[in-house]
């Protein structure tokens, strides 16, 4: 494998990750969101940063906002796919 393939490797990886989490998160935010509840890591970024409880990243609220991130990370995957599918 030369250069440019391990490169087409790696940007292959990272879109395919990219829709993966962007799936989860626009049609199972539920997942991610209690995922996020269980870890102690992401538990402590959210009451440092954003002052919020376990309840409060569960919160229809956030499943909401998470819900309109994944559908956003869904169309710049479906743009960045056809970008790359239709460039000369």
């Amino acid at each position: 494998m030369n250069e440019s393939s391990y490169r087409l490797v790696v940007g292959f990886v990272v879109v395919a990750y990219g829709i993966a989490m962007s799936a989860v998160m626009a049609f199972r935010p539920e997942r991610i969101l209690a995922f996020h509840c269980r870890s102690r890591a992401w538990r402590w970024t959210y009451k440092f940063f954003y002052n919020m409880s376990t309840k409060d990243i569960m919160s229809a609220r956030m499943i909401r906002i998470t819900r309109f991130e994944g559908w956003v990370g869904l169309v710049f995957c479906t743009v960045l796919m056809w970008g790359f599918l239709f460039r000369k």
